[in-house]
C-alpha cells in the first residue's frame, strides 16, 4: 500500500491520518482488527457477506 499515493491519500481523507489496518464497510472507518471484530463481523452479517453463527 505504501506503494500506491493515491491509496495512502484516500486513507488519511477516511480517517485523518495515516494508520493501518484499516477497513471501510458501509461506510464506517474501523481502525484495527482485534479491538473491533465484533463490529466488523457485526457489519458483514448486516451486509450478507457473513452467516449469523
Amino acid at each position: 500500500m505504501t506503494t500506491n499515493e493515491q491509496y495512502m491519500d484516500e486513507l488519511k481523507e477516511l480517517v485523518g491520518r495515516f494508520a493501518t489496518p484499516a477497513l471501510v464497510i458501509d461506510g464506517e472507518t474501523l481502525l484495527g482488527f482485534g479491538m473491533n471484530m465484533a463490529r466488523v463481523r457485526e457489519l458483514l452479517q448486516q451486509g450478507g457477506y457473513l452467516e449469523t453463527t
